[in-house]
Parts: structure tokens; sequence; C-alpha cells
């Protein structure tokens, strides 16, 4: 019969001392412990990576979307827009379908959801940010000069996914095609 793990330790006697099966049950703790450690950050980091995900994903789309709708539109309906207001502003452009029939598109922040939506003439399109996201500021401002129209767009997003939570800021401008 083959013996492992066995040690002699004098005469007939044969096993590990009790120094040794300590000292190898502290190591085996330790690196467990360690293991233990490095799971737990990587599912930080995970959940990190994650909420940075879906909070630019929702940055692209919705300033991707505005800034194309911008830029199609024949000018924003001042009246019906609030304008460089502190957190929740509404972009309302006069625009024309694929057909060149009138079209009215407006953008707004839901401050129960914290949902960036659109309206199309009037009929609820959607949210353009993601169920986890919330926008927190949404601001339109209106730059005119002689020769264009132009609309800077201040958008606050913050992603949640899991224990990880995210806030960043975005900017773009856009001019009205129409408009120069």
């Amino acid at each position: 019969m083959k013996k492992t793990f066995q040690k002699k330790i004098s005469g007939d006697h044969f096993g590990f001392t009790m120094v040794e099966t300590i000292f190898y049950l502290t190591f085996l703790v330790i690196l467990l412990g360690i293991m233990i450690a490095m799971v737990v950050s990587l599912s930080k980091t995970y959940q990190t990576i994650q909420a940075n995900k879906n909070l630019e994903s929702s940055a692209v789309f919705s300033l991707e979307r505005i800034t194309r709708e911008i830029r199609n539109s024949t000018s924003v309906d001042v009246t019906r827009s609030a304008l460089a207001t502190s957190t929740s502003g509404v972009l309302t452009l006069n625009t024309t379908d694929s057909s060149g029939a009138a079209e009215i598109i407006k953008f707004y922040l839901a401050t129960s959801t914290g949902a960036v939506l659109i309206d199309v003439n009037g009929s609820y399109f959607g949210p353009l940010t993601l169920s986890g996201v919330k926008a927190t500021q949404l601001q339109f401002r209106l730059a005119t000069s002689t020769n264009s129209q132009a609309v800077k767009i201040d958008l606050t997003l913050k992603s949640n996914f899991g224990g990880a939570s995210t806030t960043k800021n975005f900017y773009t401008t856009a001019v009205l095609r129409s408009s120069y």
C-alpha cells in the first residue's frame, strides 16, 4: 500500500504535527480569502462597466436623435419650447416628413421617470434613454445669428446597475440646416 502525505515522525508514528496542520490551514484560509476578495472586486468592476455602458449608450442614442432632428428641422417653435430652463427643458421643432407634410417634433424630460421622451405630431413616440438610466437635467439653449440658428443641448444622465452608480454630463450643439 502506498502511503502519501504522511511523514514519519519517530519510530512507527506517521502523520502531520499540530504545527504543520495549523500552518497549512492558515495558508488555505488566507488563499481562500484572497480569492473571494478578487471575485467581489471583479463583480464590482463589472457593475461599474455596465453602468457606464448603459449611460453612454443612452447618451449617444438620445443626443444623436435630437441632433439629427434639429438639423433636419425648418425652425424651432419658441412658443412651445422651454429654452434655458434649470433642469427640464422642452424643445419643439417644426419640420417636414418624407412626403413633405408639416410635422412637429417635441423632445422633453419626464420628471417622474427621468426618461428623455419624444413626441411626433402630439403622439408619444417613446423614450430615448434605457430603462436603468435617468436624466437629471435636459437643457436647450437657442443661439441665433443673422445667418443661422443653433441649439445647444446639455444632458446629465445617471445610471444605476447593481451597486454601481455613475453620473456624467454631455454637451452638443446642432445648427438648423435650413437656417443658413
